[in-house]
Formats: C-alpha cells, sequence, structure tokens
C-alpha cells in the first residue's frame, strides 16, 4: 500500500513538474516569439510608412518597435536558454536565434540607411540628381547663350534674313524652355505626357537649330562664339535625356524604395520565419508537456482506482469503518479527477483528512488550479495575438489607402499645380512659407507671375519687363 502511495505521488510530483516547465517556458517562449513577430511587422509597416510619406511619426513609431523587439529577442534567448536544450533541440531553436541575431546585425544599420536615403531627395533619386548636377548648369549656359544672341540680333540691320534667324532664335528657346520644362516634368513625376511633351519640343528645336546653324556664314563675330558656345552645352546636354529616361523607367527610381525591396523585406521575411519555426516548436512543446501531465494524471487516476479497488476488498473484511476512512475519500477523489479528464477545471476534490489521501487530494487541486490557470493565461494570450493582427490588419489597409490617395493626385496634377506643388515644396525646404514663378511670355520680352504661395499668392499674371524688380533682373543677367 506504501508503495502505491509512493508511486501515486511521484507521479504527481512529474505532473505537477511538467505544468511548470509549461507555465514558466514552453508557454512563455511560445508568447515571446509570437510579440516579436508582431512587433518586427510593426517596424517593417513603420519603415514603409516614412518612405512613403516621410512622417517623422512612423520613425518614431519605427523606434518604439525596433526597442520592443529587442527586449523580446533578449526575453526569448533567456527562455531558450533556461530550458537547457538538448544538442538537437539547439540545432533547431538556439540555432534558429543565431541566424535571427546574424540578420538584426544587417537590419539595424539598414534602416538608418533607408532613412537617410529618403531625407536626401538627390540621393535618392538618381534622375533627379543628374537633372539639377549635371543639366542645370548646360541649361543655363544654353539659355544665356540664347538670350545674349537675340539681343544682339535685334541691333542688326532689319532684313529678311536677319528676321528669319530672330524668328528661328525664338522658336529655338521658346521650344527649348519646353524641352526642359517636359523634362522636369517627367523626373519629377514619371508622367508619360511629360516624356511626349519633351520629344515634341525637341524636334521642334532641332529643326530651329538646323536653320540657325545654316546662318553661321552671316554672323557677326560675337554671335559666331555664342552659337559655338550654344552648340557644345547643346550637344552636351542632349546626352543626358537618355540617362535620366533610363534611370526613372528602372527599378534604382526611387534608391529607397529599391533598397527597402530587395533588401529590408528579404531580410525581415526570413526573420519572421524564424520565429514562426522557433513559436511553432514552442507550442508543439506546449502540447507534448500537456499530455505528458495528461498521462500523468491519468496514471495517477489509475493508481488511485487500483487503491480504491483494494480497499474496498480490504473494507469487506476489516468493515464499515475502515470504508468510510479510506474508500469513501478515494472514490471521491477518482470522481473529481474523472471531471477533471472531461474538462471540468472548476471541480475540486475535498481535503478530508491530513493523511496521504488528504495530501494526494491538495496536491490534485493544487495541480488543476495550475492546469486551470496555465490554460485561461493561453487563451488570453491567443485573444491578445488576435487583436495585434486585426489591428497590424488596419494599418496596412490605412498605409494602402495612404498610397492610393497620393498617386490619385498625382495624377491629376496639371502643369500649374506641378508649378504651385514645386513652388510650395522649395520653399519648405528654404523654410519659408512664401514664393513665387515667373516664366518668360512666348514673345520673350516680359515676365509673367504664373504661380505664387503665401503672400505672393495674390496678383497672378503679373508682368515685368527686363531688369525690373529681382526677378527681371535676374531674366537679363541670366
Amino acid at each position: 500500500m506504501l508503495l502505491v502511495v509512493g508511486l501515486n505521488y511521484l507521479g504527481s510530483i512529474a505532473a505537477v513538474r511538467n505544468i511548470n516547465r509549461t507555465t514558466d517556458l514552453s508557454a512563455p517562449s511560445a508568447v515571446a516569439s509570437a510579440r516579436a513577430q508582431a512587433n518586427l511587422l510593426r517596424m517593417l509597416g513603420e519603415v514603409r510608412g516614412y518612405l512613403a510619406l516621410g512622417d517623422e511619426s512612423y520613425r518614431d513609431g519605427y523606434r518604439l518597435a525596433n526597442e520592443a523587439f529587442l527586449a523580446d529577442m533578449r526575453e526569448l534567448e533567456g527562455l531558450l536558454r533556461a530550458k537547457g536544450e538538448s544538442p538537437a533541440g539547439r540545432s533547431n531553436a538556439e540555432l534558429g536565434m543565431q541566424e535571427i541575431g546574424q540578420l538584426l546585425a544587417e537590419w539595424q544599420p539598414l534602416s538608418e540607411q533607408l532613412f537617410e536615403l529618403r531625407n536626401d531627395q538627390l540621393r535618392r533619386e538618381p534622375a533627379l540628381k543628374i537633372l539639377v548636377s549635371d543639366a542645370n548648369p548646360l541649361i543655363a549656359t544654353v539659355v544665356a547663350s540664347a538670350k545674349a544672341m537675340m539681343l544682339a540680333q535685334r541691333n542688326r540691320d532689319p532684313t529678311a534674313a536677319n528676321t528669319a534667324l530672330l524668328a528661328d532664335l525664338a522658336s529655338f528657346q521658346s521650344s527649348f524652355y519646353a524641352m526642359v520644362a517636359g523634362l522636369r516634368g517627367y523626373v519629377t513625376t514619371g508622367r508619360e505626357s511629360f516624356k511626349y511633351e519633351y520629344q515634341a519640343n525637341f524636334n521642334i528645336n532641332e529643326g530651329a537649330w538646323s536653320n540657325i546653324a545654316k546662318e553661321g556664314t552671316t554672323l557677326a563675330a560675337n554671335q559666331t562664339a555664342l552659337i559655338d558656345r550654344m552648340a557644345k552645352s547643346r550637344t552636351a546636354f542632349l546626352e543626358l535625356p537618355a540617362r535620366m529616361f533610363e534611370a526613372v523607367e528602372g527599378e534604382h527610381a526611387r534608391e529607397d524604395l529599391y533598397l527597402f525591396r530587395t533588401k529590408a523585406v528579404p531580410i525581415a521575411e526570413r526573420m519572421l520565419a524564424l520565429l514562426d519555426a522557433v513559436a511553432t516548436q514552442e507550442q508543439q512543446r506546449l502540447q507534448v508537456d500537456l499530455a505528458g501531465g495528461r498521462d500523468q494524471l491519468e496514471r495517477a487516476q489509475q493508481i488511485i482506482l487500483t487503491v480504491g479497488a483494494a480497499a474496498v476488498l480490504s473494507g469487506l473484511l476489516l468493515g464499515l469503518i475502515f470504508r468510510d476512512s479510506i474508500a469513501g475519500p478515494i472514490q471521491r477523489l477518482t470522481s473529481v479527477a474523472d471531471r477533471v479528464r472531461r474538462g471540468d477545471l472548476a471541480a475540486r476534490a475535498k481535503v478530508e483528512s491530513g493523511d496521504e489521501i488528504g495530501k494526494l487530494a491538495a496536491s490534485f487541486n493544487s495541480m488543476t488550479v495550475q492546469l486551470a490557470s496555465n490554460i485561461g493565461d493561453l487563451e488570453n494570450r491567443r485573444r491578445e495575438q488576435e487583436n495585434l493582427a486585426r489591428r497590424f490588419r488596419r494599418q496596412s489597409e490605412y498605409l494602402g489607402a495612404l498610397h492610393d490617395t497620393s498617386l490619385g493626385l498625382i495624377a491629376r496634377l496639371d502643369l500649374a499645380e506641378l508649378l504651385s506643388d514645386l513652388t510650395s515644396r522649395a520653399a519648405q525646404l528654404l523654410g519659408t512659407e512664401h514664393g513665387y514663378v515667373y516664366l518668360v511670355d512666348e514673345a520673350g520680352e516680359s515676365l509673367e507671375r504664373k504661380v505664387g504661395v503665401g503672400i505672393y499668392a495674390t496678383h497672378i499674371g503679373q508682368r515685368l519687363a527686363i531688369n525690373e524688380g529681382v526677378a527681371g533682373t535676374v531674366w537679363n543677367t541670366g
């Protein structure tokens, strides 16, 4: 009898040990892994939002998510070490954690690199860099030379040939302005209509330039020098649009998005897969531990039934007193154990005495309480994970809506809206709310205010003559 009770007690201890292992290690490991996956997805979403919109709140959100993710990883590593994995276990969980650490070491500087690229427009947009660094100086030279050429031509005798040359110069100047406008529009927006505008005006400009070149023998010495200067700058400039088109239309049109797509996303996906593998392994271990606990409880029940049967037989021999003191409590404890086996975790065994049977009932009650608490905790964590998943889906839908809205706004922009948007952005970069844009009229005789923001939003259409005001002076001096 003592041997049976001892075996039952040892089985109860083993069951408690398995339950404690589940409560203290396996379940927290699975939850920490799932929480790390959620924070990693949040980090990825915050980076995507910052690259799309440039809002600093996304960068702050990324920093918080990154801190939470690192805390989850530290907790998960500590739990795995505390479990004392076997060599086979280390080859799965711990080696997976080691690979995650290596990937995380690549991810951390990569995220900062993406933020820096998003804040540096010339670095993130190669086509714009070519336009600003290489094309703009050549454009300025061509424009200044064309203006000087036209001024010199107006001072010549108004013969038919000189008048025709002046008309060709005006056509060259206006078509060149339109070419540059189309090129800039295509580089900044990627809209095909601006590319077509560039090509159409290029053909006009090419015809005007051909006519001007034919008159080279009739030009004055200073005009010949201007023509040579224009030719060199124009030839160098015409080599750049093809490079800009290739940059806009290639996969490197936005270096930050390209880097995010080709490096950041694969690293994040690999870390998610590894964390999912760890979570799956811990969930399997959790199921094994729970199954082991159930088996040990069933063995304890079998032992109790055996002891009960023996007690009944002994009671037949020893009388009703022994039956009441032994068989009754064992039968009641067996009934409670059976209720627990069927899923009634609220069932409790009544502790009727301080002997071994009473201790067994108390131990059984303790195990039942721990098991119920553990299952309740797992259910709460499952609901938390579902809430996190729903929240991340809503955030993804919100980002998608913002992205579609931004694309819709860009698609509806015309030239005036584009100029207004560029003026507003340029003003913001310079730390002001005010700015305007003057364009030369078709006759090339005056400037007309096309766009104004801030205090310059009024008087749209105001005209300035050469050397009149700041804009007129800049126009005259080039």
